[in-house]
């Protein structure tokens, strides 16, 4: 090939994988953009949260190695998640995104790799993996470990067609770091492992050598997992076993059989019918969404087409028809034949992950087949079929995703109340949340209501108040109450539409047992003139209502002290305040309670810096005494500040009787941040005057 051919199919090249690759996160992108990252999990993730919260580095493997024997690794996502964004879920929800990319972007490079897909109909069949409507569960967080797997699994496919083809040390060692690590963070795809070898019966580039050699080291590889299945206790996938295997034998095998018929059916027509009736509800903005990811994926196939294919092996497209036909079967079977010997044979969310690679490369046969018989149309053909079922599946995922973020927002609406009414709890508390009726449903309680959910109610609450000792509990009216707690170490919320549980003062009147109402007193358990816990105000989307964040004693109008607790910078302790230009003047006030006399000599005095010098004089803070005679006295403190924290004082001497002292903290500046810290009030030299929680430090 001569230097100007070269250049010519290296460019090729680099504009087909810039042009899949960016089409691709262009896609994942649109799915999150209206949703963001910060959304928790409705299920199990928050089990996941607590069990890999950590206090050192130190304790981050330990963590991982302590969820489950046969699948070490499962909780190994979720630690680096959390070393993300420790009190937030956007750690678990960029990894979630970042899956759905690298599954794509790795399944795109395996096709083009097999040299079984030109590159229009390899871009559309990863697009339809990705959106693939079989499973109800695409968005549902707590299934990051699972997507991880996936993720995996395609890669090391990748490795060891790139092992095969190559032949060097880099690719051997990652195919066997990469097959360890997947199959240990998830056992579901053990069936389809064993029998992927048998791909590179497809793959027509190398000696026979050659993928024997790949063949015994992905085999090689998979030993390590294998042995600790059979060797780890598997108390969960045996009990997920047994639930499943109900009756005699005849019915058992007959219950496979027919869940892997029924999987089949979800996969090519059921989870599209669901599709399609999706359409007729989605709202407006989801249409619109659906209809720029078509063009997206539309726009991308046209420029593939256009790309120059005279450096690329031809195909021989009816064998390469046919092998897709079996290869995209075989792996609808095999992903799913695991779920269909337990109790999940029948469900649809979490168990089509691995088939829906499959159900990808059947659609694609069928979309190859149909334009292929429009030789010279046929690229337009598959654009017009392509951007079809796009549309669908992708107004699908959307509507899917978005029912998944409604329920996420109505449980950290109910969380978020519960803090607001109850900001600091004492430990070996038990958080009640009471339900009016039985015919409440569970959409409306966000997944806290009915098994086998009630195990979330608890962990979410541990995690909010980043508690251990915390416990939820929930009853369906009081009648059928759980008596297993302890009424005086109860915090009890009566719940209401909308995800506004009330805190209850009292029990009830007609509560039946009256020595039990007795002793419940709610605000034994609730720590007073405790600062409102840092997680609320940042883990979520939806914040705390102001007024219920402000500490004690300090009066504003629409703000909070919260608001302005900057704890990575400080004078002495831990936290300092924050003060900066967001369009409001910044006023924070305190009646200091203290009886005097005239010539007493009152010290007001507190550190401050700000981001760079400010050589004007502003205000900064002032303080008020009230006379016994109804005078009052105004005294302000101004001054120049500095990036290096400076000591501020105002000294006053009383005129008179007083009776009460006003503080006021006011740092009002147009253009840099500021911080204050170490506020105190000094009587007669010797008296510190007590001022409430000035920065949330004892």
């Amino acid at each position: 090939m001569n230097g100007s051919k070269l250049t010519k199919a290296l460019n090729s090249i680099n504009s087909e994988w810039l042009t899949a690759a960016f089409g691709l996160l262009l896609i994942v992108a649109a799915l999150w953009a209206p949703f963001g990252f910060k959304n928790p999990d409705v299920a199990d993730g928050w089990i996941n949260a607590n069990g890999v919260e950590y206090n050192s580095a130190s304790k981050i493997l330990s963590k991982v190695f302590e969820a489950d024997a046969v699948r070490p690794l499962v909780r190994l996502p979720w630690v680096l998640a959390f070393m993300i964004s420790k009190d937030s879920f956007t750690g678990v929800g960029l990894l979630y995104a970042g899956a759905f990319w690298g599954k794509a972007v790795v399944l795109y490079a395996i096709l083009r790799k097999m040299q079984v897909h030109s590159r229009v109909m390899a871009f559309l069949t990863t697009v339809l993996f990705v959106l693939f409507p079989a499973d109800q569960g695409n968005y549902l967080l707590s299934a990051l470990s699972r997507q991880i797997a996936v993720f995996f699994y395609l890669l090391s496919v990748l490795l060891m067609l790139l092992t095969v083809r190559y032949s060097k040390p880099f690719y051997a060692v990652g195919l066997l770091l990469v097959l360890i690590i997947g199959s240990l963070i998830s056992e579901q795809g053990y069936l389809l492992i064993i029998l992927t070898p048998l791909l590179l019966l497809f793959y027509k580039i190398s000696s026979s050598r050659e993928k024997r050699r790949a063949a015994v080291l992905w085999y090689v590889g998979f030993l390590l997992p294998v042995v600790n299945f059979f060797l780890a206790p598997k108390e969960y996938q045996n009990r997920l076993f047994e639930q499943g295997a109900t009756g005699d034998t005849f019915r058992f095998l007959k219950d496979t059989m027919l869940s892997n018929l029924v999987a089949y059916r979800r996969i090519f027509f059921d989870g599209w019918i669901v599709a399609l009736n999706s359409i007729e509800n989605a709202r407006g903005w989801i249409a619109l969404l659906a209809l720029g990811i078509t063009l997206i994926v539309v726009g991308a196939m046209f420029f593939l087409s256009k790309l120059d294919e005279s450096n690329v092996k031809p195909i021989n497209i009816p064998k390469t028809n046919f092998a897709i036909l079996i290869v995209g079967l075989s792996i609808i079977g095999l992903g799913f034949f695991p779920y269909s010997i337990t109790r999940y044979r029948y469900y649809d969310f979490r168990v089509y992950y691995y088939s829906a690679i499959g159900g990808a490369l059947v659609v694609d046969w069928v979309v190859s087949t149909i334009s292929d018989r429009f030789r010279q149309k046929s690229v337009l053909i598959s654009l017009v079929l392509g951007g079809v079922l796009i549309f669908i599946t992708s107004l699908y995922n959307l509507v899917q995703h978005s029912k998944y973020i409604d329920q996420s927002r109505l449980q950290q609406k109910i969380l978020i109340s519960i803090v607001e009414q109850a900001p600091s709890v004492k430990p070996g508390t038990t958080i009640v949340m009471v339900f009016p009726s039985s015919s409440v449903s569970d959409f409306d309680l966000a997944g806290f209501s009915g098994l086998p959910f009630r195990h979330h109610f608890g962990a979410a609450l541990s995690w909010i108040y980043d508690q251990r000792n915390i416990r939820g509990a929930q009853c369906v009216t009081f009648s059928r109450c759980d008596r297993t707690f302890d009424y005086e170490k109860a915090i009890i919320f009566f719940y209401r539409a909308g995800g506004r549980p009330v805190l209850l003062d009292k029990m009830p009147w007609g509560f039946s047992d009256k020595d039990v109402a007795a002793t419940y007193d709610p605000f034994k358990r609730i720590n007073n003139f405790a600062p409102f816990p840092e997680r609320p105000q940042i883990a979520f989307d939806i914040r705390p209502k102001l007024s219920a964040v402000t500490p004690q004693d300090w009066i504003s109008t629409g703000q909070t002290l919260n608001d302005r607790r900057a704890c990575d910078v400080y004078a002495q302790g831990n936290c300092s305040l924050l003060f900066f230009n967001d369009g409001l003047e910044t006023v924070f006030s305190q009646k200091v309670n203290i009886v005097g006399d005239a010539n007493e000599q009152l010290v007001l005095s507190f550190m401050g810096k700000s981001q760079k010098a400010i050589k004007e004089s502003i205000l900064l803070a002032g303080v008020t005494i009230l006379y016994k005679d109804d005078v009052r006295d105004q005294y302000q403190v101004y001054g120049e500040l500095y990036k290096k924290w400076t000591l501020y004082q105002l000294e006053i001497e009383t005129n008179g009787a007083f009776t009460d002292i006003i503080i006021e903290l006011r740092p009002n500046s147009a253009s840099v941040p500021i911080w204050l810290d170490e506020i105190q009030l000094v009587r007669n030299a010797v008296e510190v005057v007590k001022i409430e929680n000035p920065s949330f430090e004892k």
